[in-house]
């Protein structure tokens, strides 16, 4: 639940091969050596370079799960077919077969996208938690403040140093709508305390071990801010 689908790590590391392969044609071609690094990427055509960058900014995409990928898959295949037809038309060392070939090679590396997980965590940004900051769970006093007034006295479930659940009755606030903003204050310990502005990101009911409740993410922490959270949660990790 926590891992990187491998499909998205192994199509990145096969488009990074991809884009790499083209100045490797160029030394294999012409006799060029990384020492000549200038005449190698000199020797690069326009529809190259397009692919070759294409490639780089696709596979950074994939890497990370971005929804970008959506957009970002067809405008590569795009590029893929047209500098392959260009080069077997104009009969740049390349055959047609072996063209179609690599246009065909090109799709065929993106079907494993189209399988559940993948797909699953292309449309629900909650599932990408390797992109999330690490979180210690820990009852920790809140009070929270909306901008419309009121105070709500709460408890954390668990924090990170980007934001924090706070587990909380069925009944919320009426002030603490999602996108809305509070000021609120965490006592750490007996050293640490954490005021800051906070927006209000999520409601949710109880859920397996998680209560029902509302998380925040943090506004304008300064650095010592920041570092008492993150050695708060290191602290945790390491009784854990």
């Amino acid at each position: 639940m926590f891992n990187r689908p491998r499909q998205f790590q192994l199509l990145a590391a096969i488009l990074v091969a991809v884009a790499a392969s083209f100045p490797v044609q160029v030394m294999v071609g012409y006799g060029y050596t990384l020492a000549e690094f200038d005449q190698l990427m000199a020797g690069l055509a326009p529809l190259n370079w397009l692919v070759f960058a294409s490639a780089l900014v696709h596979a950074t995409l994939v890497y990370q799960a971005s929804p970008l990928v959506l957009a970002s898959t067809p405008l590569f295949l795009l590029a893929v077919v047209w500098n392959n037809w260009v080069a077997a038309a104009a009969g740049l060392n390349v055959s047609t077969a072996v063209a179609a070939l690599a246009t065909l090679g090109a799709f065929a590396v993106h079907l494993p996208l189209l399988q559940q997980a993948p797909r699953r965590v292309l449309a629900n940004p909650r599932l990408r938690w390797w992109r999330t900051a690490k979180r210690r769970r820990a009852s920790v006093t809140a009070i929270i403040r909306p901008v419309l007034g009121g105070e709500v006295r709460a408890s954390t479930f668990d924090v990170s140093v980007g934001g924090a659940f706070l587990a909380l009755g069925a009944e919320m606030n009426r002030n603490l709508k999602v996108g809305s903003r509070c000021s609120i204050r965490l006592v750490l310990d007996q050293l640490h305390v954490i005021q800051c502005a906070a927006e209000v990101v999520r409601h949710a009911q109880p859920t397996g071990s998680y209560p029902a409740g509302f998380g925040v993410r943090f506004i304008c922490l300064d650095d010592s801010q920041r570092k008492a959270l993150s050695n708060f949660v290191d602290a945790g990790a390491a009784a854990g």
